[in-house]
């Protein structure tokens, strides 16, 4: 608990030696510390230490004697490290496995790693999933400022490299640009990225996800404002929205905050 709360107020790093400290005691006591390994790998990952989270999501599904139902989620999020660290061809590969370590096909995490890496499989390009995975878990809300601004450097060198036509992962780029901006408080430049995600939301045609957070953050963006009208417009979008994206996957990862 004490990590948990470290790590949702935004202390990181005072969240790993609690971790530390549980999967010690778990293995001396003969108890399996999936959990705990999990969220250490999951800390790494909001430092953006992709290494070392890597080395941990591949502790927890290379062991074939290991029954643990976050298996598929573990594989994701090591994919995604593996594309930080421009090993493309390991990271697809990897996708290939994902159906293979469900154990559980009616665990929510089980399901939206199978959503995820049909998509993923069928666009052949994921250049933001790592972030994407930091936006949906709400992680990106609990981290430093500090990092916040380097995953912004980071994003901006990623998306030099995506065309144009990729409409999919632009509106990644600018879903997850304009929140981290937001909360750096650079609202107007946030409302810039948001802007244009609404704009080319009719040619996104695979990652649609992207278009109801698009018109959430969007809402709450314009709420703090004082546009009360105007964020009610956005949120009533979401109610609206209608297209071949399961929503309730994603959302249900995010809690109510109106």
């Amino acid at each position: 608990m004490a990590s948990h709360y470290a790590r949702k107020t935004g202390k990181v790093d005072d969240a790993v030696p609690y971790l530390e400290r549980a999967i010690k005691e778990s293995t001396d006591n003969g108890l399996v510390p999936n959990n705990y390994v999990f969220e250490l790998g999951s800390c790494y990952y909001m430092k953006l230490d992709w290494t070392k989270s890597a080395e941990i999501f591949e502790g927890l599904i290379s062991d074939d004697k290991n029954e643990f139902e976050l298996k598929p989620f573990c594989a994701l999020h090591l994919c995604s490290c593996l594309l930080m660290m421009d090993r493309e061809e390991e990271a697809f590969a990897l996708l290939t496995r994902v159906p293979s370590l469900v154990l559980n096909k009616g665990n929510r995490q089980s399901k939206i790693a199978l959503a995820r890496t049909e998509r993923i499989l069928q666009k052949k390009s994921a250049p933001f999933i790592a972030f994407e995975f930091l936006y949906l878990k709400r992680d990106l809300a609990h981290m430093e400022k500090a990092t916040l601004e380097k995953a912004l450097e980071i994003l901006d060198q990623i998306v030099q490299k995506v065309p144009s036509s990729d409409s999919d992962s632009l509106a990644a780029y600018h879903l997850i640009k304009g929140t981290i901006l937001k909360l750096v408080g650079r609202s107007d430049e946030a409302m810039v990225s948001l802007d244009y995600l609404i704009e080319i939301r009719n040619t996104v045609k695979v990652e649609r996800y992207s278009i109801p957070f698009g018109y959430w953050e969007k809402g709450e963006l314009l709420y703090h404002k004082g546009y009360v009208k105007e964020a009610e417009a956005a949120f009533a979008a979401i109610q609206a929205y209608k297209g071949p994206y399961d929503v309730s996957h994603d959302f249900a990862l995010i809690p109510a905050r109106h």
